[in-house]
């Protein structure tokens, strides 16, 4: 902080001068009060002296004056008694006289006893000394007049008249002037005083006045243009940068103006410092936007994320707990996505899940949120929709998304559906149990939604759920490998698919639950999966086989095994694993037979055999239907399980697989040449269905139809 200097604010202009000039008024009025204080105390001071030395005066007059009267008084009794003592007395007394009068003229020649008086005027002193004089010339007298003959009593007489005539009618004359001059002195001490007083209130007046006149003016000039510089700060603190101070303040060459110049220098300061900033703001935000854009959206389909799904799922139930009304979920799990990105690669993979989006998005409400989950996982939120709508919603996306598969294949999703609050009270559990439903539509067959019920769907925990996608990821792994030992030889294409629909065919029609009948078709359906260990030369030659290369290729049931049971697919594990031993004990692996062959096996084996007879291979042609019946009637009993084959063929003469042949290209009718004489016959009519026999081509249609809907083109948009 500078330091005040007084010669400096003099110096320099401004309103330190004003300032200091103001109080040095102020002062200075209060300073001449003193010389007039001192002036008047003077004059009170002269007159009291003045009035004190008359009183003085006036006590030695009196003396004076007694002193002539004792002489006369002593005179008169001299002469009645002609007493030498009274003679000296009046002597005496009259020499007492002589010196008051002396002391009287002359106040600073008196000794004591008398006290000195005031200095007369000139012709009051010839007076007194006059008077002094015709005193003496009266004492001479009288002493003369006593000494001569004749009676004392005419020289008292005329020494009394003396005194009174010379003395004391002079004397009195004199004293009521010293009395007049002493009242005199008295006045001019009340006027003194008087006067005093009035100098020194119009001294105070003045500077009293001086300092409000100052008072008044600089601090309301002054604090007029602080309040206009505070309330033009308070408009900069509001955020109004355009805000300046007025310049006709700024303009006073002085510290308020420096200061108002200096603020409006600061806030065309902060008005360019705030535009930047505001620019740098706008950037940010901007940024901020776009970065929160991205991390709520899902980069490949343009569709909001996870999180975003749930922060919105979350507002609309606080909504509806405020209004009072209902939110609906759904959940919907692309079928077979693994598959797409292991055939087809990954591209094409995100193709279909772009088309899957736009398939979704086209068929919602415009309030309805479609939200990416996670891989080939959607979400969407139907507010104010019951779960029989969101059902309808899904079901009309499922048929519009239908042609928008890899390559021209169809493409399907389970689905599940849950509302709050009839379904679920948190949001954890609305969404926990939507998905849990989704997986209960794919565990049911897939392309389907299924609305929430805890009849149907059974309740896993996370490490249940975990688990059993893991088996569904093996499964989905060995499904494909199958697919590609199919594909590695044309002849044997779609073998696999045609075993597992004989097999669960046969299943149904030997009346096993549907449990079983689905891991028969499961089972035959991966039965081969071990090929995939086996080179491709074994699995194509066309010649004899070597008894290594033979060796090699009995090895691929045990491969199966392994690869299933990794993924934990019991009993579907052990039936391939044993879906070449033959019913005498003579197969392989481990030469098991009759009943000991589970039972799951022995419907694969005949299964895989009559596929093998009624399909092309690479070392012979297909044998056809008759002679395909005839082998397995042959075989029933050494080879195959002769219920089993019974099953199979009662199956084949009622027609029920005629048109499942037909679908992939199997041959019905019997090469002639290739057949012996005795099966050359045409396959018998088809008999009238049993009720087991019904359901078994009931169900093998299904398949056909799920199948030839793949195959099919999508139509034209």
């Amino acid at each position: 902080m500078p330091k005040f200097k007084f010669t400096h604010a003099f110096r320099q202009p401004g309103l330190s001068r004003k300032l200091t000039f103001a109080f040095g008024a102020v002062i200075l009025v209060v300073a001449m009060s003193l010389p007039v204080s001192v002036y008047a105390f003077r004059q009170i001071s002269s007159a009291s002296d003045q009035a004190r030395d008359s009183s003085t005066t006036l006590q030695t007059i009196a003396r004076f004056q007694r002193s002539v009267g004792d002489v006369r008084a002593t005179a008169r009794d001299l002469a009645d008694r002609q007493n030498t003592a009274l003679s000296s007395k009046t002597t005496s007394t009259l020499q007492v006289a002589l010196e008051a009068a002396r002391c009287i003229s002359e106040p600073a020649k008196c000794e004591a006893p008398f006290r000195a008086g005031e200095r007369l005027p000139q012709e009051e002193i010839v007076q007194w000394e006059r008077i002094a004089a015709d005193a003496a010339q009266a004492r001479e007298t009288f002493e003369t007049a006593l000494q001569s003959p004749g009676h004392p009593r005419v020289a008292v007489a005329a020494f009394d008249t003396s005194l009174a005539e010379s003395v004391d009618k002079p004397a009195q004359a004199l004293t009521e002037l010293v009395v007049a001059r002493g009242i005199s002195a008295q006045s001019e001490i009340k006027a003194a005083i008087y006067r005093a007083m009035v100098l020194l209130i119009a001294a105070l007046g003045g500077a009293i006045l001086l300092a409000a006149l100052l008072a008044t003016f600089i601090p309301r000039r002054l604090m007029a243009r602080l309040e206009h510089l505070r309330q033009v700060a308070h408009s900069l603190a509001r955020g109004d940068m355009t805000a300046r101070a007025d310049e006709k303040f700024a303009t006073r060459n002085d510290e308020i103006g420096d200061l108002i110049s200096d603020f409006n220098l600061m806030a065309m300061a902060l008005q360019q410092q705030n535009g930047e900033l505001r620019t740098v703001q706008e950037q940010l935000h901007i940024s901020l936007q776009q970065e929160q854009e991205r991390s709520t959206r899902d980069p490949l389909t343009g569709l909001r994320n996870h999180r975003y799904f749930q922060d919105s799922l979350r507002a609309e139930i606080e909504r509806c707990r405020r209004s009072g009304g209902h939110v609906t979920i759904a959940m919907l799990d692309l079928d077979n996505f693994k598959q797409v990105n292991d055939r087809f690669g990954h591209s094409e993979g995100d193709a279909v899940l772009r088309r899957a989006t736009k398939g979704i998005t086209d068929n919602l409400r415009p309030y309805d949120l479609a939200c990416r989950l996670g891989g080939e996982e959607f979400g969407v939120i139907f507010p104010e929709a019951t779960a029989e709508e969101a059902k309808e919603v899904m079901d009309r996306i499922a048929e519009h998304i239908l042609p928008f598969g890899p390559n021209g294949e169809r493409l399907s999703f389970s689905g599940g559906i849950t509302t709050w609050p009839l379904h679920a009270q948190t949001q954890a559990d609305l969404f926990h149990r939507a998905d849990e439903a989704s997986y209960a539509a794919k565990m049911a067959g897939k392309a389907a939604t299924m609305i929430y019920d805890p009849a149907k769907v059974s309740s896993m925990d996370s490490e249940d759920r975990t688990k059993q996608r893991s088996r569904d990821a093996m499964l989905t792994t060995a499904t494909t490998l199958v697919a590609s030992v199919d594909a590695k030889d044309p002849y044997t294409r779609n073998h696999s698919e045609m075993v597992a629909i004989y097999a669960a065919t046969i299943a149904r029609a030997m009346r096993l639950d549907e449990a079983t009948v689905k891991l028969v078709y499961r089972a035959g359906l991966l039965h081969d999966v071990g090929k995939i260990g086996i080179s491709d030369e074994i699995l194509v030659k066309g010649d004899q086989l070597t008894h290594d290369e033979w060796i090699q290729l009995r090895m691929h049931p045990d491969f199966s095994y392994r690869i299933l049971q990794a993924a934990e697919l019991e009993p579907v594990a052990t039936w391939t694993r044993h879906h070449h031993e033959h019913f005498d004990g003579t197969g392989y692996p481990m030469q098991l037979g009759g009943q000991d062959i589970p039972l799951g096996s022995r419907i694969i084996l005949v299964a895989d055999a009559f596929e093998a007879m009624t399909s092309d291979r690479v070392y012979r042609r297909a044998l056809g239907v008759t002679h395909a019946v005839h082998e397995l009637r042959t075989g029933a009993g050494s080879q195959f399980d002769p219920q089993v084959v019974q099953t199979m063929v009662d199956l084949v003469e009622a027609g029920v697989f005629i048109q499942v042949m037909q679908q992939y290209g199997r041959v019905i009718e019997p090469v002639m040449e290739a057949v012996p004489e005795q099966v050359a016959e045409q396959p018998t009519a088809p008999a009238i269905l049993s009720a087991e026999q019904q359901q078994a081509a009931a169900w093998a249609q299904q398949q056909i139809d799920q199948q030839a809907a793949q195959q099919q083109p999508p139509q034209a948009a």
